[in-house]
């Protein structure tokens, strides 16, 4: 009987997640996590729910690990789940522009997916976490802010062709290391209707003028095709550039622009004043780790 009465109450205790209860007399799931490959799912519906409450839900776009369903069955909007093999860099732009990441404990905490997310995820503050049994198995990240609302926003007002205008753009402002990822978030803005599918690119050049890293696809990761817009359609475009790891320690120029199918550049003016083929974003500069 009291060996049955401890079963009920552990029981009672872990519902509904019953798979993360770990023995007490090893340490209990705070020394599990250093040792196991914690979770099996729990607290992805937590998440979910979380979203479900926001005003937009049904219109939200969401990345989630660990397997699809765990996420997706209790969520009412878009999502897709992050692969855990086979993964590219148009993963990692999709993620930046989706509106919201949500990882999970075992694959953050212990490097259990690509580098190249979770190190970029690593400068940014979770929106909201969610704990059990003392252990935090998921976070929630928000990644689509207002770019125009950041405060390192750059006013830019400059015309690509005649039928597109970059407005502004920010960059993200963490330290940059060899081997992670710079973000440009650009907001574009359809003066005219667009007849030609265009590509972005994103160029990091060294003292010299050379390349030594770049991001080139179509807006908001392949999703938004310039031929497609509006006239006045405002698109918040998101490019992340990946550096070398043995990329050296200097001062790099960032510069972007559109061009054509053919490879053709579109021309840059500003005020009236032509700026060549490409715009420049300033300095960047490259930090040890």
């Amino acid at each position: 009987v009291i060996a049955l009465g401890a079963h009920v109450l552990i029981t009672v205790q872990r519902h509904p997640y019953y798979l993360d209860y770990y023995n007490p007399m090893l340490g209990c799931a705070r020394k599990a996590k250093e040792v196991l490959m914690v979770g099996w799912g729990e607290g992805l519906d937590l998440a979910a729910r979380y979203l479900d409450e926001k005003p937009n839900a049904a219109q939200l776009y969401v990345l989630s690990w660990y397997r699809p369903v765990c996420f997706s069955y209790f969520f009412e909007g878009i999502s897709q789940d992050l692969p855990y093999a086979g993964w590219e860099d148009i993963h990692f732009q999709v993620a930046l522009n989706a509106d919201y990441v949500v990882t999970y404990h075992t694959h953050q905490m212990q490097r259990y997916a690509p580098a190249q997310l979770l190190d970029y995820l690593a400068h940014q503050q979770a929106e909201r976490s969610f704990w059990l049994n003392g252990v935090e198995y998921v976070r929630v990240y928000k990644m689509r802010e207002d770019v125009w609302a950041d405060p390192s926003y750059v006013s830019v007002e400059a015309m690509f062709g005649e039928q597109i205008q970059l407005k502004g753009y920010h960059l993200s402002q963490y330290k940059l290391v060899p081997g992670e990822s710079l973000v440009a978030s650009l907001y574009w803005e359809a003066i005219a209707e667009p007849e030609e599918r265009l590509k972005v690119f994103v160029q990091v050049l060294n003292r010299d003028g050379f390349l030594v890293a770049q991001h080139d696809g179509e807006p908001v990761a392949w999703l938004s095709h310039t031929d497609e817009w509006e006239v006045g359609q405002q698109i918040v475009d998101r490019h992340g550039v990946t550096l070398q790891a043995d990329l050296p320690l200097d001062e790099y120029k960032l510069i972007v622009g559109l061009y054509r199918p053919s490879g053709e550049r579109l021309l840059i003016t500003q005020a009236g004043e032509p700026l060549g083929d490409a715009l420049s974003m300033g300095q960047i500069k490259v930090y040890p780790r």
